[in-house]
């Protein structure tokens, strides 16, 4: 089996409503390529890869917060009254945002994250276009085999009203055997 026929295959056996499947236009074939086969999968996580590494591209470039929170108590001896404290009790905070402003090898690291989802973004359209091209050449292929048996049908039908008439005009002189022959020979074609 060729390996060109595996999408029509494929096509074929997970479509729900197999006798519509038998007669579909190119169009239509390609539109349930691209809905059933396994390479839809395929693309969809090459697209989600570029979109994680463009978000890990930016991320490496933007500020960096970063935050601490304490809660504190404090007793200190009340000036007034030596004999008792004073109990403070508060919140502290700080946030801090980070920029890098200069750093040879964290632009690197974000323009090799924008080419690979650029790269997977290739990634994603070759293989619909792989997918395309196939359910093309085999849809081809399927039209051409169909033309084919139509045109031996049509040749067999042919020789098979030659067979008759040369039998019809079978009269002394009318036709040489070896015509009759010929004519048996084609038509004998399509019984083996």
């Amino acid at each position: 089996m060729s390996l060109h026929l595996l999408p029509i295959l494929i096509i074929v056996a997970f479509s729900q409503q197999l006798p519509e499947t038998l007669n579909l236009s190119l169009d239509s074939a390609v539109r349930v390529a691209l809905r059933q086969s396994p390479v839809r999968t395929e693309t969809e996580v090459a697209h989600s890869q570029a979109a994680i590494s463009t978000a890990q591209a930016i991320n490496a470039l933007l500020p960096a917060p970063s935050a601490t929170l304490s809660h504190g108590t404090s007793r200190t001896q009340n000036p007034l009254i030596p004999e008792s404290t004073i109990t403070t009790r508060g919140w502290t905070g700080a946030l801090t945002l980070s920029q890098i402003v200069f750093d040879p090898q964290t632009f690197a690291s974000a323009a090799g994250r924008f080419i690979y989802a650029d790269y997977y973004t290739t990634q994603a359209q070759e293989y619909r276009a792989r997918l395309v091209l196939d359910v093309t050449t085999d849809y081809l292929n399927l039209l051409k085999a169909r033309m084919l048996r139509v045109a031996a049908a049509s040749a067999l039908r042919r020789a098979e009203e030659n067979l008759v008439l040369t039998s019809c005009r079978e009269t002394p002189g009318a036709i040489s055997q070896l015509e009759l022959l010929r004519a048996e020979r084609v038509a004998g074609i399509r019984q083996e």
